[in-house]
């Protein structure tokens, strides 16, 4: 391999780049909040399960969601 950058499968320059500096860190979690209904807390919508989202007729995001805490569907507005 020469150490010529550009002969490198693009998996093979991500897997020595991976060895070099450890794993990629985790993306941040999202500023973007949604509410639960079970016990009104706000969280990261990245803490949730997405399962569909819609537009209501104002033009807001409704998120579907699995609830972190309860287990159950909840259905938010996104705030943030």
């Amino acid at each position: 391999m020469g150490g010529n950058y550009e002969d490198l499968a693009p998996e093979d320059f991500l897997r020595m780049e991976e060895e070099a500096n450890g794993p990629p860190s985790p993306p941040p979690p999202s500023p973007i909040r949604v509410r639960l209904a079970c016990s009104g807390d706000m969280v990261s919508e990245s803490n949730v399960k997405f399962e569909g989202i819609e537009e209501d007729i104002e033009g807001r995001d409704i998120l579907t969601f699995g609830c972190p805490e309860c287990g159950e569907i909840h259905r938010s507005l996104r705030f943030g």
